[in-house]
């Protein structure tokens, strides 16, 4: 399985502290590092990792959920599990309560459940459980890159959470490459969000609005 390095640089390897490891468990440093990112998401990314919670299908989240759950097989494994979860919400919450953190905050719980017992689950529920958080990430890095400063990046990704269209980080990539697009077809394709009537997803929308505009 291919887990999702939460820090820039991080090695695989990194070592946890003694009070990490007793209290997160054998995934302790991954959890760390998580933990460690939560804070530095900017406010666009907060947000949009909790809209691509709530845009997430409530089946396919409730399952990876379950599965994750019943894949713990001990106490202390459980015990590591809610520490892990306790804490990301602490960490997407900050000092003092903000509308954008807040809606980090069951981003984060997934995403730190996932990474506890990353050794236990299977890919599709890991990624299941991780797309919210790493959408947020997405932003954060896709936003920062200077081709895409001075774009329409972050508010074609508001409306696509908005639209209930915006679930992982490659709809992130469409938005970057949205924001690049001519004028007509950045119209044509927020049109298309706004009356999706027939349930397109991202790419859909991106290509229909390059063949309409």
């Amino acid at each position: 399985m291919k887990l999702i390095k939460w820090l820039a640089n991080q090695a695989d390897d990194v070592a946890a502290s003694a009070d990490d490891l007793k209290r997160f468990g054998p995934n302790a440093a991954r959890v760390r590092s998580l933990l460690d990112f939560i804070p530095t998401m900017s406010d666009d990314a907060a947000r949009a990792s909790g809209s691509a919670w709530n845009n997430a299908s409530n089946n396919a989240n409730n399952a990876a959920r379950n599965a994750a759950y019943f894949s713990v097989w001990n106490n202390a494994r459980n015990n590591a599990d809610n520490a892990a979860r306790n804490a990301a919400w602490d960490a997407a919450d900050g000092d003092t309560y903000d509308a954008a953190r807040n809606a980090l905050r069951y981003a984060a719980d997934s995403a730190a459940n996932a990474t506890s017992v990353g050794d236990l689950i299977d890919p599709n529920t890991y990624r299941t459980l991780t797309n919210p958080l790493a959408a947020g990430r997405a932003v954060d890095i896709l936003g920062n890159r200077p081709r895409n400063q001075g774009l329409p990046f972050y508010d074609i990704v508001r409306q696509m959470g908005d639209s209930g269209l915006l679930k992982t980080p490659r709809d992130v990539v469409i938005a970057s490459r949205l924001a690049k697009a001519p004028d007509n077809v950045l119209e044509t394709a927020l049109f298309l969000m706004n009356n999706n009537t027939s349930g397109m997803t991202l790419q859909d929308i991106l290509t229909n609005a390059r063949l309409l505009a």
